[in-house]
This record gives structure tokens, C-alpha cells and sequence, in this order.
């Protein structure tokens, strides 16, 4: 007490040596200089209290996929012009428009087409269409009379050659007849002529001429006697000399008729029964060539009626199809609603098309070329680009939460619907460095006043742990593949190693090394006291939930942030829950130390 008392007299004494113009300057830099040094102190530890710590507990963690897309309809409707070449619109219904189901059941008029070259087109077909119809009949007809003549002509054939057979039997018989037309080679007139089996008018002219020479010769004898009797007589004088010559006469008479019956006998056999035979052998062979000749023709004949007709009915069909085709375009020329939706011009859907000009009435549109397109807003997905980073991590069926740009305080549920196998070739032309994919996520259920073609975000749950301790990446520490953070023990920095789990772009969960209520530095302390290492604990947290398509990290080894390369719009995102109570931190790298710390 009397040192202090001492110590008091001596600054008092001190005092009162310094000048007056002093005393007033201390007086009024003396307080300045402690408010701005309490300023200083206090008002800089409570923000980095604020910023530069984080308190460690136990939430829900998630690890997601976040990527913008554009609305589209599940279905839709393609109204294409199927007018051949190109037509004008004549009207079509403004951009906008909703068709409702009793649009459809009324037959709502969407687009009205040209079609008057069309119209001229039907009618000249039509006149074609009656003119192909008409030669289509004659051939028909021509065909039938074909088939007709040929059957005429046919038993006109076969009726000669029956008759030429009928005659040559007559001559020959029936047996000798089979015997010759069987037989191979050249016919022989005299061995049909000798053969036993002759019959007919052959044989019975044969008889008429050996009884005509049998005839003679027996007249002949019996003159011959009566001369001779007469010559006997006459030497008696019982018979005048012209009883004699008269009796000589005869004879000579009746053996010129002998002569005679002979002669024509030779005759016949020689010449006449040879040329009947082959007369009747040949108009028995041409007339079976004859038929031959008859069917053969017939058949070409009618194939060439069958040609002409088969020929005519093509041409008849082709004419008609074609009657139909613009029938049917002219039809189409009025297109009608067919399925609820919402009118999209396809020069506004398609920014390629609308190079060719706006769709609107008067445009020229050429055939299967888009008009309109009518999507289904009943039902709506949502079409976004993934990079190939982030595919693998991504299943069908995963649930996803969709929020339209233009509704910013709305979101709807939904699900991976439809994965590409391949990347989308369109970016691949557009940047040859970046490959990504199509993914198609379906709405649970739509919102009002939802349009295709609006900016969404998507965000794809790929994986989820319930109840894990975590920490910002910032505060993370990485050495030689080890993974550290620096704890917060009495306010006296403590480095400790972490084994680490699953990692999405700002969090990073922590398996064992830390335990709940646990205060860590981030990464953007300005200074750091002397670390002091301590060898980590485990603490059971609770269970863990892990979604589809992550795997477990191993210990010690760095996991691999969700989400990776990013491009375009698409990049990784956090779903985890703010569970210290304190700000959450920007995204900072972590501190990459270069030596193990001791």
C-alpha cells in the first residue's frame, strides 16, 4: 500500500511539472485512444468469432446435382404441312392459344392451308381416274373374250384331229390304226397293206378288185370252153364260121377285162392305198400339230389379255391413289386440333427454323414441315444438361426438386425419368472440350401458368446421411494425402487428423476426429498460434442413410467433391442444413500444408 502510495505521488508530482497546453492534449488524445483501442479489440475478436470458427454438430447431409434445364411437354404434337410442295397460310390461330378438350370434340380449326393447286391437281386426276376406269373395263372384257375364243378355238382342234383319227381308222380299222400311229420311224406302205390286220375301206376295195380279176378270169374260162366247143363243131359243120369268130371275140374280150381287173388291182396297191395312207396319216399328224398350235397361241393370247388388264388395273389404282392422295390434302389443307395442349409456333420453338421466316398467315411452308407445335402442359418435364462428371452419379428414378426462374418462391418434386446413352452431339459441336448429357427429370405434379421452354433449376439428390457430423471444406486441411483441421481447445489451437465421408462443394463430412459441439478454424484465420497435434478419438454419431449412386469413401483417402467439372449451367451444389446456428461461410479451397505437422 505504501509503495502504491508513493507510486501515486510520484506521477502526481510529474504532473503538475508539465505544461498547461499538454494537460489539454493528453486530456483529449486520452480518450480517443481508448475508444478506439477497446474498438479494436473487442469489436475485431467478434467477428472473427463470427466468420472464422465453425461449431460442429450432428445434421442432415446431402450431397446433390444442380443443373439448369428448360421446361418441356411430356407429350406433344407435331402439326406438320402435308401439302405437296409448298402452300401459303391462309389463317392460323394466334401463338398462345389454349386448346381445352372441347376445342378437340369440336374440331377446333388450328391452321388453314392453300389449296387451290391442289384442288386443280384432284380434278385433273379425277378426269384420268374415268378414263383409266373406262380402258380397265375394255381389257376386263377383252380378257373374258380371250378366254372364250380360246376355248372355241381349243375344240375346234381337238374335233379335227378326232375326225382326221376317225378317218384313218375308217381306212385302216381301229387295231391296224393304234399299231401304225404307235409305231416309231417311217410308216411302210406295203407292210400295212400285206398285214392280216387291214380293215376298213381299204380292205373292202382290195376284195373289189380280187373279185373283179376272180371275176374276169372265171368269164374268161368259161369263154374260152365255149369257143373251144365251137371250134369242134364247126369242124363238123354243126357251128357256122360266125358262131366261131363271135365265140373267139368274147374271149378276147373278157382277157382284156382280166387285164384290166389286174392292172387296177397293181394300181391300187401301189399308188392309190399309198396316197390314201399318207393323206390320212398326215392330216391326222397336222392336225395334231394343229392343236398344239391352237393351245400354244391360246395361251399367248391370253396372256397378253391378262397383261393388258393386270397393266390397265395398275395404272386404274395408281390413278386412284392418287385421286385419294389429294383428296386427302386437300382435307389436310385444314388442320384441326386433335389433343389438348398450348399453341407454340414452330419458328419460336425452333430457333434453326426461324431462319426460314416467321410462321404467321401468308408465310410459304413446304411439306412435313413444322407448323405448330402443341405440347401437353397437363404433363411437364424438365430437360437439362449434365456433365460427364456428374453422370455416374445420377439414377433413374432419383428424386429431384425443380424451381422455375420465374416463380422463384415456388418449387415442385420430381423424378430422373430418362438418362442419354450418349453425349448430346449439339454441345459437342458447339465446344468440342465439354462433353455432357441429356437427362429428362417428369414433374410430380404441374403448376399453374408453367409454359415450355422456362429456365429451371434442378436439383438432383443423388445422396443423403442422416444425423453426421460435418465442417465446411475451409476448414479442412490436406498433407501428404492426410486430412487435418485445426480445433479450437480453451482458445488454444489444436491440429487433429479427420477421416472423411461424402463431400458436395462447401461441406465435408467428418467420420471420426471430431465430436459434436467441437469448434474448428476455417482457413481464413489471419493468424494461427503454435498447433499442438492430438491424436483423434472416434465418437459414434448415429446411423447413416447413403443414397443411390455414391460409395462409401475409404479412410484416409480424399473423397471426391460432388459434382466435379462442371460446364455450362450445370454445377454441384449443397443441401446441407445450417445446423451451428452461425452464418454459413463462402466457399474457400482448403489449406494445402507442406509438412506433416508434429
Amino acid at each position: 500500500m505504501r509503495k502504491l502510495m508513493q507510486r501515486l505521488k510520484t506521477k502526481l508530482a510529474f504532473w503538475a511539472k508539465v505544461p498547461p497546453k499538454r494537460k489539454r492534449l493528453f486530456r483529449w488524445l486520452f480518450p480517443v485512444a481508448l475508444i478506439f483501442l477497446l474498438i479494436l479489440i473487442f469489436g475485431g475478436r467478434r467477428e472473427k468469432t463470427t466468420e472464422l470458427t465453425w461449431q460442429v454438430k450432428p445434421g442432415d447431409f446431402k450431397v446433390t446435382v444442380l443443373a439448369g434445364g428448360t421446361l418441356k411437354a411430356v407429350q406433344s404434337q407435331d402439326i406438320i404441312s402435308e401439302i405437296e410442295g409448298q402452300s401459303t397460310i391462309l389463317d392460323i390461330v394466334p401463338e398462345g392459344t389454349v386448346v381445352t378438350e372441347a376445342d378437340v370434340n369440336d374440331g377446333k380449326v388450328l391452321v388453314r392451308l392453300d389449296s387451290s393447286r391442289v384442288g386443280e391437281q384432284l380434278a385433273q386426276e379425277e378426269i384420268n381416274l374415268q378414263n383409266a376406269e373406262t380402258t380397265l373395263t375394255d381389257a376386263r372384257e377383252g380378257y373374258q373374250i380371250q378366254i372364250n375364243q380360246n376355248d372355241t378355238n381349243i375344240r375346234q382342234g381337238e374335233l379335227t384331229l378326232t375326225f382326221a383319227r376317225m378317218a384313218l381308222e375308217k381306212y385302216l380299222g381301229s387295231r391296224l390304226t393304234e399299231a401304225v400311229l404307235k409305231q416309231k420311224g417311217e410308216v411302210k406302205p406295203g407292210e400295212i397293206f400285206a398285214s392280216p390286220d387291214l380293215e376298213g375301206d381299204a380292205q373292202r376295195q382290195l376284195k373289189q378288185f380280187n373279185n373283179a380279176i376272180d371275176l374276169a378270169k372265171e368269164q374268161l374260162s368259161r369263154d374260152q370252153e365255149t369257143l373251144d366247143w365251137t371250134k369242134k363243131l364247126a369242124d363238123k359243120g354243126y357251128a357256122t364260121r360266125g358262131e366261131q369268130d363271135a365265140d373267139s371275140l368274147a374271149v378276147k374280150q373278157r382277157l382284156v377285162e382280166t387285164q384290166q381287173a389286174q392292172t387296177a388291182y397293181l394300181l391300187f396297191k401301189n399308188y392309190d392305198f399309198v396316197k390314201d395312207l399318207t393323206k390320212l396319216l398326215s392330216d391326222y399328224r397336222e392336225a395334231g400339230e394343229g392343236l398344239i398350235r391352237i393351245k400354244a397361241n391360246a395361251r399367248s393370247q391370253l396372256s397378253q389379255a391378262q397383261n393388258r388388264m393386270v397393266t390397265r388395273q395398275a395404272s386404274y389404282q395408281l390413278t386412284q391413289n392418287r385421286v385419294k392422295r389429294y383428296q386427302t390434302q386437300v382435307e389436310k389443307s385444314t388442320i384441326i386440333a386433335t389433343q389438348p395442349g398450348i399453341v407454340v409456333y414452330a419458328s419460336s420453338a425452333n430457333p434453326f427454323q426461324s431462319r426460314q421466316g416467321p410462321i404467321q398467315a401468308g408465310a410459304t411452308v413446304n411439306q412435313r414441315q413444322a407448323i405448330i407445335t402443341l405440347p401437353d402442359i397437363s404433363r411437364m418435364s424438365v430437360e437439362l444438361k449434365v456433365p460427364e462428371s456428374s453422370i455416374d452419379k445420377i439414377r433413374e428414378g432419383q428424386s429431384a426438386r425443380v424451381t422455375v426462374d420465374a416463380f422463384p418462391g415456388m418449387s415442385v418434386t420430381g423424378k430422373v425419368s430418362k438418362m442419354a446413352l450418349l453425349p448430346d452431339a449439339t454441345m459437342r459441336w458447339m465446344n468440342p472440350d465439354i462433353n455432357v448429357y441429356t437427362v429428362a427429370v417428369v414433374l410430380d405434379q404441374g403448376m399453374p401458368d408453367l409454359r415450355p421452354g422456362m429456365s429451371t433449376q434442378v436439383e438432383i439428390l443423388v445422396a443423403e446421411r442422416k444425423n453426421v457430423l460435418s465442417i465446411p471444406l475451409s476448414a479442412l486441411h490436406v498433407s501428404a494425402g492426410n486430412y487435418s483441421c485445426v480445433k479450437l481447445v480453451r482458445r488454444r489451437p489444436i491440429e487433429v487428423p479427420v477421416v472423411i465421408g461424402l463431400s458436395n462443394d462447401s461441406f465435408v463430412e467428418v467420420q471420426n476426429g471430431l465430436k459434436r459441439g467441437d469448434v474448428v478454424l476455417l482457413s481464413g484465420a489471419a493468424t494461427l498460434p503454435t498447433l499442438v497435434t492430438e491424436t483423434p478419438k472416434a465418437e459414434k454419431v448415429g446411423p447413416a442413410d447413403v443414397g443411390t449412386g455414391t460409395q462409401q469413401p475409404v479412410s484416409g483417402q480424399p473423397a471426391e467433391p460432388a459434382g466435379g467439372k462442371t460446364g455450362g449451367k450445370t454445377n454441384v451444389n449443397t443441401g446441407m442444413e445450417n445446423t451451428g446456428g452461425a452464418p454459413r461461410p463462402p466457399r474457400q479451397r482448403p489449406i494445402i500444408r507442406e509438412q506433416t505437422p508434429n
